[in-house]
Parts: C-alpha cells; structure tokens; sequence
C-alpha cells in the first residue's frame, strides 16, 4: 500500500510535467490544430485512469477500515482530480479555440491583417504599422492598454477613409468593414489568451496549478498517515524482518549496481550522441535514441534532444533564407535595370499616377506625344485635370479597377497638345500591386491614334460614296439594261435567220444575268444601309413560300425537299432579309444538285442558345475543301460549273450578320454540302447595342 501511495505521488508529478509539455510543444504546433491528436494528452488521460485505479485499489484494502482520516483524504484527492480533469479539458478546448498560424482565432487574425494590407493605400501605412505594433506589443506584455490604443487607432483610420472624397464609397465600406473584422478578432484572441491565462497565477493555467498543489498537499498528509501506519506495523514485522534483513542486504547490494548501470545508460548514450552532433556542427541528428518518460532522466533528455532539434533547424532556415535573401537581392537589381531600359525605350507614353492623380513619373515616349518636357508634365495642372476628367467619364470601368473586378481598362478619347490642338489617344490603365498584392500606383499607357482615327474618317467617307456610286450606277443600269431586253425579244420575233436569231438569244442570256447582278447589287446596299423591321416570324412558312417561288425552276420537281420542324423558342426578326436568306441557299442547292433521282434538300428548324438554328442539307456536287473559306467572298464562284454572278452566299452572310446570326457550311465534294444558319431572338435594345458598335 505504501508503495501505490508514492506510486501515486509520482503520477501526480508526472501529470503536470505531461501538462507543461502540452502547453508548451504541442499547443503551439499547427499539426496539433489540424488534427487536434496529442500524445500528452492521450499521456495526461492514462495518468489520471492509472491514479483513479491505484486509489480505488487502496480504498479496498481492509487495513483502512481502522483509520477513517486517511479514507477520507483519498476520496478528497479522487475529488479534486476530477475538478483537476475538467479543467484541463476547459485548457485543452481553449487552445484550440485559440489555434496557431492558419488554425483558430489566430488563423483568423492572420487572415483579417491581410486583408488590410491589401487595403493600406486607403487606410494609410503609418496607421497600419502603429496596429501592428501595438499587437505586437500586447503579446509581449500583456498590457490592456494597447487593445485600447488599437480600438482608438480603427476609429480615428474610420473617420479618415469617410473623409477622403477621392476613395469611392464601395471602397470605404470595405475598408471600414475590414477594419471592424481586425478588431473583433483581435479583441477575441485577448480574451482566449486572459482565459488560458498570462503567468502560472491567471487562468485556468493558474487553476490548474492550483488544483496540482491542492492535490500534492492531499498526498503529503496522507503520506504522512501512511507513515504513522507504518510505525504502527513495525513492531509486529520486527521479527520477519531481522529474519530477511541479511537476504535484502544482498539483494539490495545487487539491484544497486544494476540500476546504477541501466539509470547511466541514457545519460552515457546521450553524452556520445551530443559530442557527435557536435563534431559535425549540429549537422547530423541524432541516431534515433529514445528514453522512457516514465523517470526524470528521461524527460530531461528527451528536452535536451528536442533543443538540440529546433537549434539545428533554426540554423538550417537562416542558412536558406540567407541564400534567399542574396539571390533575390541580385534578381532585383537586374529587374530595376531591365525596367528602367523598358521605361525610357518604350514605343508609346507611359505614366505612373497615384491614387490622388499625382503623376510620379514619365517616360519620353509620352513627352513627345503631349509636347511637354517631363518636368512639366510632373507638376503641371493640365495633366493632372487630364486624369480628372479621363476618371471621371469612365467611372464605372475605373471603380472596377479599383476593386480588382478587372485587370485593366482601355479607352479612346481627345486630349489637348501643348499647341492647343486636340489629339486622340488609346489609354490602357492597370495597376502595380506590392508583394502582398496591395495597389501600389496606377500604370497608364497611351498611342497616338491620330492618324489612324483621321485614316478611319476618310476611309468611312470613301465608303459612303463608293456605296453611293454602287446604288446610283446599279439604278441607272436597269433601264438601259430592259430597254436592252425587250429589243432583243422584238428582233427575235422579226428576224428569220437562224444564226442571228441565235445570237439574239445569247444576249438575251447575257442581259439576265447582268440584270441578276445589278438586282444583286442594289440588294445589297438596301441590307448594308436599311433599318430592321422585327416580327414574330414563323420560319417554315418563309422556307415554304420561297419553294413556291422556286417551283418553276429547272428540276424543282425531281428533287426530294423537305422541311421540318423541332423549334419552339419565338423569333423576332425582320422577313425581308429571312427571304433573301431563304431564296439564295435554296436557290443554291437547286442549282448544284446532280439531277438524279435519289438527289433531296432537307431543311431542319431547331431551337439553339435563345434563338433558332436552320440547316440546309443537300446531296449534290459539293464544294472542294480549298474553296469553303471563300463561298462568302464577293463575286467568288468556286467552279466554272457556276453560271451566277458570285453575289449569292455574299448576300446571305451580310443579311444573316445585319441580323446577328451566324452562317458555316460542312461539305464533301461528291456528297454534298450543309449550310448552317443561326439566327438569334432579336430585341430592340440588341438592334441598338450592335447598332452602335457598327
């Protein structure tokens, strides 16, 4: 019995050993706090069922029924081990609500300091290091006075970010909203740390050491009975024990040298170790000794190693971050090198503005551009009212850029030279961010588009007239063109003479297809220069109308055509440009089929995206793959077998793009050839958005 009281004794010291070592290894460790598994306290748990056992077994013993005190105080220590246990609970749970690194309330701490990093711009960086510090400082001192000083220091960088006209409002309220987050978990991690407790006198870490006294007092009384009970007991094992005293002797003789032997063993063991480790510099680790942590010695060397450990590693990481540190030294000053080169031999202007329009600096590019020397543009008001003005009629895509919604934004407007006349410029705006991804300035690139705005006039004019001529001409064509026509049927029905007659005929020929082309042309204009007309449009009854129209064409009836449908989106759009879409594919096929009986035009109706998709699939002689890039270009005929005028799949495109659809064509020479046609469901705001980029 005596033997399990100081068996208990020494489990007590050994729980609050097994207690610091968590508090002070494993509680700081983020594996902990990603698996939340302990060996010390899956250690402190076994230690507390072994002296709940060694207790209850010496409650049971019969010679404790004579002495009511010493049962008394065992049952008071069974008690204060269990206010001890849950304490400790209450410890390991408010730990891991405090976590380390990237876990808990720190974690969170870590996460809300960047968050105003990446805001300093706004918040100001004098402010953002002076709460830095004073956290810092609290850690180390544990002094209340800086969890004020950081609430008064948010309060004071609120009203400022309020103040400042030239943050947008979005801007502030993150910024406020991410100052209100720091705080709040800052003041959180302060409670978490006064509840686990500053010193061994505060907290539940006092708590604890509390209850640990509470319960070695228990066992030194209670040794102490044990004590008086052994006395009690001497007189009647006198006389064994002067029977077995000169065994013991030498049994105690010989568990001595051996015990002294297995007890040196680590601190021998350790001692080589450490003289190798040392040898090679703290280099090598050590050879994967271990020791019991069931004696001191153990314990202690185990914390020597572990030492030993972190001392090796530190050195290793100064090495590596030295090393670090020099190549990123080298890197950085060859980046400078090769951006001031950039800078000043770069083929446009380049600024560097701040947030308040400040322009901090300028390459030569943009001198020559602007006409200013570069001192002049650094201090002059006209830029700076340049920036005013470029921001403000661009607002919405400026605050995007801001808020890092956009990687950039790009514009064209007129700025004033130094001469007083008006440029045009192309201006790219991005923005230069920090290692911690915080906006430093702005980067504005800018073109002179003069030129080529002045090119575009012209050119646009150009087209205007030569759309002009093209109508005109096409106009003035047709009657010349009929006068010619019916001239040729009267002399057809005068003259007698075979060959004349004949040649008669070939111009008749030749004049349809020149009135073919003018039609064309003038069809053309009124697609590129018309306005569109929408309707609920029913696209099968268009495709059927136009076969009615083609039924007298050349082998209409021994051609198979078909026409379902599977649509049933709505289409709004315009008829008249669905039946110059409609007549020419149709026309087309009819033309290139083989004129064989198995020879079929299937057109499908399909729902695709919000609009419809029209195919147009035919067996006949198909396009050669060389040539299907260019069935769309104007006046292109892919085989001499052609007897058009070039102008039909022209025409088609350009009606199906005045309606923002889409036409692409799949074909085998010998198998046939399938056109695809996309029209979407048009509405009037879609006319006006494709009106203006037009």
């Amino acid at each position: 019995m005596i033997h399990r009281i100081h068996n208990v004794s020494y489990m007590v010291f050994s729980l609050n050993a097994v207690e610091q070592d968590f508090v002070h290894y494993d509680s700081k460790k983020p594996t902990y706090h990603f698996t939340h598994t302990s060996t010390y306290i899956k250690k402190h748990r076994q230690l507390i069922e072994e002296i709940d056992l060694t207790i209850e077994s010496v409650l049971n013993e019969s010679i404790l029924n004579k002495n009511e005190p010493m049962k008394l105080q065992l049952k008071e220590v069974l008690l204060e081990i269990e206010d001890y246990q849950r304490t400790f609970g209450y410890l390991v749970g408010t730990i891991e609500k405090r976590g380390t690194h990237i876990y808990g309330l720190e974690g969170e701490l870590k996460k809300r300091k960047e968050s105003l990093h990446k805001l300093r711009s706004f918040i100001g960086a004098e402010i953002l290091e002076s709460l830095m510090q004073n956290e810092k400082d609290y850690f180390i001192s544990k002094d209340s006075l800086y969890v004020f000083n950081n609430e008064y220091l948010i309060g004071e960088a609120k009203k400022d970010v309020l103040q400042t006209k030239e943050i947008p409002k979005v801007v502030a309220e993150k910024v406020n909203l991410a100052l209100d987050d720091y705080l709040k978990t800052f003041k959180d991690v302060v409670s978490v740390e006064r509840s686990i407790g500053y010193s061994n006198e505060t907290g539940l870490l006092g708590r604890l050491i509390v209850h640990n006294q509470k319960i070695r007092e228990l066992m030194a009384g209670i040794e102490n009975e044990t004590v008086i009970l052994n006395e009690n007991l001497k007189e009647d094992l006198k006389k064994i024990l002067f029977g077995v005293l000169f065994i013991c002797i030498l049994i105690s003789l010989g568990l001595s040298f051996f015990f002294s032997s297995v007890l040196t063993k680590p601190i021998r063991t350790l001692t080589t170790e450490l003289e190798r480790v040392v040898k090679s510099n703290f280099t090598d680790g050590f050879s994967g000794i271990k020791f019991s942590d069931k004696d001191e010695v153990g314990i202690l060397s185990r914390r020597f190693i572990s030492m030993v450990t972190t001392i090796q590693d530190g050195m290793k990481e100064i090495k590596e971050y030295s090393n670090k540190i020099e190549k990123q030294n080298v890197a950085l000053l060859k980046s400078e090198l090769d951006f001031r080169s950039t800078f000043e031999q770069a083929a446009v202007g380049i600024a560097h503005i701040d947030f308040t329009g400040k322009v901090l600096r300028v390459n030569k590019k943009l001198c020559e551009i602007l006409g200013f020397s570069a001192d002049e543009l650094l201090n002059l008001n006209a830029s700076r009212k340049f920036i005013r003005d470029t921001i403000e009629m661009n607002g919405e895509q400026y605050g995007k850029l801001l808020l890092n919604s956009t990687e950039n934004i790009t514009l064209e407007q007129q700025i004033k030279h130094r001469s007083g006349k008006m440029i045009w410029v192309y201006l790219t705006c991005s923005l230069k961010f920090d290692k911690y991804g915080i906006p430093e300035y702005q980067i504005w690139v800018v073109q002179d588009i003069s030129e080529r705005k002045q090119a575009e006039s012209e050119l646009l004019y150009k087209n205007q007239e030569l759309d002009t001529f093209c109508y005109k001409v096409s106009h003035d064509l047709k009657g010349p063109v009929a006068s010619l026509k019916g001239l040729c049927s009267t002399a057809r029905m005068e003259i007698t003479d075979p060959v004349a007659v004949e040649y008669f005929s070939q111009i008749d020929l030749t004049l349809i297809r020149l009135n073919e082309i003018i039609c064309n042309l003038i069809e053309l204009t009124k697609i590129k220069e018309g306005q569109i007309d929408l309707t609920l449009i029913d696209p099968e009854v268009l495709i059927r109308n136009t076969m009615a129209v083609l039924r007298k064409t050349d082998y209409f009836q021994k051609i198979d055509i078909s026409v379902d449908t599977y649509a049933l989106n709505e289409l709004f759009s315009d008829s008249r440009y669905l039946n110059t879409i409609f007549l020419n594919l149709l026309e087309n096929a009819l033309k290139y089929s083989r004129k064989q009986e198995d020879s079929f035009i299937r057109v499908t109706i399909t729902d695709h995206k919000k609009g419809v998709l029209i195919t147009f699939e035919d067996n006949g002689i198909g396009i050669e793959r060389e040539f299907q890039a260019k069935v769309f270009d104007m006046f292109f005929r892919a085989t001499d077998y052609s007897k058009g005028s070039g102008l039909g799949l022209y025409l088609v495109k350009n009606a199906i793009e005045k309606l923002n659809g889409t036409i692409d064509l799949k074909s085998e020479v010998g198998k046939g050839t399938t056109f695809f046609v996309y029209l979407p469901n048009l509405r009037k705001k879609e006319l006006k958005a494709s009106a203006e980029v037009n």
